[in-house]
């Protein structure tokens, strides 16, 4: 069992019932690790003001957020793209536009 600093969490998604962290550590390496928690436990655990879940199967820090459209959010270091909903992008737009 390893014991995940909240502070890493980088991004977090679930397949099916496997959750997957991507932890970012301080020599910016990013570290992947499976969970047996689901995505809305982790999310509860996480500060609100720097994490965003998107639809069903993502939670993001906003400074993994590399650019957005309406419909995808490019995750920078992973060059992974997550689609978005219409009522997660406007929600997008508030967590992006909020102070730090």
């Amino acid at each position: 069992m390893k014991i995940i600093d909240k502070a890493h969490i980088y991004i977090a998604e679930i397949n099916g019932k496997e959750l997957t962290v991507y932890l970012k550590g301080a020599d910016n390496q990013i570290e992947k690790l499976q969970s047996n928690i689901t995505l809305t436990e982790l999310y509860n655990q996480l500060p609100l003001q720097d994490f965003m879940r998107i639809g069903r199967s993502y939670v993001i820090h906003r400074k993994a957020i590399e650019g957005y459209t309406h419909s995808k959010i490019l995750i920078k270091d992973l060059k992974m793209k997550i689609p978005v909903s219409a009522l997660d992008y406007q929600e997008l737009l508030s967590f992006i536009n909020q102070p730090e």
